[in-house]
């Protein structure tokens, strides 16, 4: 267990500090539910531009981290909603957050304490973002398949409904 020391004279604040991370306060859960809607945004273009037919290696893009022919749309900012191989490193770079935040909050709630229904939504949030990353890896190697590209989008929609979940038992 991490302690924070404090020189201050609220003992009330020095022991609210000390006790971090606090259940009920569970901010964690609802910033990652609003950064899943972004993603979930994002992937509705990248699914409208067809973008995943674009960059079918992983985890390079072509040889490449970043795609050779991004932001060559004028004015620059239409390269964030309207340029195929920007739109895919966007999703790509996001997906990875995802995983990462996904583990983060899943680690930070076992250690923390949290009611089993908590934990039951973050480990239900933990298995479902493995399962999407698979299925996107493979729906972006395979040259994005109907059926599996409609499983994806499935997927994202168990992940968002798992943090959902875990919005709602973190407030309740």
């Amino acid at each position: 267990d991490v302690e924070i020391l404090v020189v201050a004279q609220d003992q009330e604040a020095v022991n609210l500090l000390n006790n971090c991370p606090r259940l009920e306060d569970l901010e964690k859960a609802d910033i990652y539910y609003r950064y899943a809607d972004i993603c979930e945004q994002l992937r509705n273009v990248v699914a409208g531009l067809d973008a995943g037919l674009l960059y079918n290696t992983f985890p390079l893009m072509d040889g490449s981290l970043f795609p050779e022919d991004a932001f060559h749309l004028e004015p620059f900012y239409l390269n964030f909603f309207d340029d195929r191989g920007t739109v895919q490193f966007e999703h790509r770079v996001l997906a990875v957050a995802t995983v990462c935040l996904v583990f983060a909050f899943w680690a930070w709630v076992s250690r923390a304490g949290a009611p089993a229904a908590i934990k039951r939504a973050a480990a239900l949030m933990a298995v479902a973002v493995v399962v999407q990353a698979a299925l996107g890896i493979s729906t972006l190697l395979m040259a994005v398949p109907v059926a599996l590209g409609a499983l994806h989008q499935a997927g994202a929609v168990v992940l968002l409904t798992a943090s959902l979940w875990a919005v709602h038992k973190a407030r309740s």
